[in-house]
């Protein structure tokens, strides 16, 4: 049951705007050196345009990510057989309609759900940022 609750989250159409955006910056200049030294598409794509393209592979690596973390409704429908693959979101709607009067506990269970995202965006920030300014619409 895991490609139903992965493939859908793999091609956003925040991911393909902002790669779009970031690939559009790369000068052409580079593509015509490339050339003239004798580089294949592939080749100039896996050696030159991948690693200048790092920070806004991580940005969109981490919206996934926060966008699969967080996501409640789909997973609900693909996994109505089991609870075994369902994501913490689900988890934590079972726990917050069995808890009801205990806000204490709410937000314990919110706060547990929230930490993976915030350690990641603790260690991250930089290359986030970095990722988010170089992949900004140009006037």
């Amino acid at each position: 049951n895991w490609p139903a609750l992965t493939i859908p989250f793999m091609a956003p159409v925040i991911s393909i705007f902002l790669l779009r955006q970031h690939f559009q910056s790369v000068p052409s200049e580079l593509w015509d050196a490339a050339r003239i030294d004798g580089v294949g598409h592939l080749r100039f794509l896996l050696q030159i345009v991948i690693p200048i393209s790092k920070s806004a592979l991580f940005v969109i690596l981490l919206f996934a990510f926060i966008g699969a973390w967080n996501e409640l409704a789909w997973p609900l429908l693909v996994t109505i057989g089991s609870d075994e693959w369902r994501p913490i979101a689900a988890g934590l709607q079972s726990f917050l309609s069995e808890e009801g009067r205990l806000p204490q506990l709410q937000m314990a269970g919110s706060m547990i759900a929230i930490l993976p995202i915030l350690i990641l965006y603790a260690f991250t920030q930089r290359s986030f940022i970095e990722g988010l300014s170089q992949s900004g619409l140009k006037g």
